[in-house]
């Protein structure tokens, strides 16, 4: 009994370490496919007009549960530093940081909502 849950369990995370795996590719080559900056990011709004249909797509293959209203919290919360923009990483850590169990946004928010205080508090010091 012992041994089939340990089998199970490796399964589990074998199946879990390849999802990763596709998902850091396939978030690479959504993002790639935006219109970009010279620094390399996209606007808001080409996000989610362009890519976001694309990761739903993903989200239905993966079996990632999400809906129409996260994936427009999740676009306003991928622009951590509020530049108007997102960044390939900043892209990739929202997508998989849902795609992981992170819902309904609420660490998301918390991340962005402290980047938010330690820009203001850069900006107050110097």
């Amino acid at each position: 009994m012992f041994d089939k849950n340990q089998i199970r369990n490796e399964e589990a995370r074998k199946e879990a370490d390849d999802l990763v795996c596709t998902l850091e590719l396939k978030t690479q080559e959504i993002h790639d496919m935006l219109p970009l900056d010279s620094e390399g990011e996209a606007k808001k709004e080409d996000v989610m007009s362009i890519a976001m249909p694309a990761v739903a797509e993903l989200f239905d293959s993966a079996l990632v549960e999400y809906t129409e209203f996260n994936l427009v919290q999740l676009v306003d919360l991928m622009d951590t530093d509020s530049s108007g923009k997102v960044s390939a990483g900043e892209f990739q850590r929202a997508i998989m940081t849902y795609a992981a169990g992170v819902k309904p946004l609420s660490i998301q928010e918390v991340h962005y909502n402290t980047y938010v205080c330690l820009q203001r508090m850069e900006a107050l010091q110097g």
